[in-house]
């Protein structure tokens, strides 16, 4: 068995990763640079519709040693449905 990444929830905030989930990452990629974080928000509502959106965010963090802090890197991601 391999872990492959992590993920969290951001309910009723944005889906993207915070400076405390961009350094918990970059923690993960010392151990394995291959390591992805996974972040949804399920619990959006789409002023206009009334709708909940659902929102998946995947990324990776890069130090940038210039403005010392760390960086997200987006992931492309494709949610297939079971056949």
């Amino acid at each position: 068995t391999r872990v492959v990444g992590w993920y969290h929830s951001h309910p009723h905030i944005t889906v993207l990763p915070s400076h405390v989930d961009l350094r918990t990452q970059l923690q993960y990629q010392g151990m394995d640079p291959s390591f992805v974080g996974l972040i949804f928000a399920v619990f959006n509502a789409d002023p206009r519709s009334g709708h909940n959106q659902y929102e998946l965010f995947a990324f990776r963090a890069a130090a940038d040693e210039r403005r010392r802090q760390e960086c997200r890197v987006e992931l492309q991601v494709e949610v297939v449905p079971p056949s």
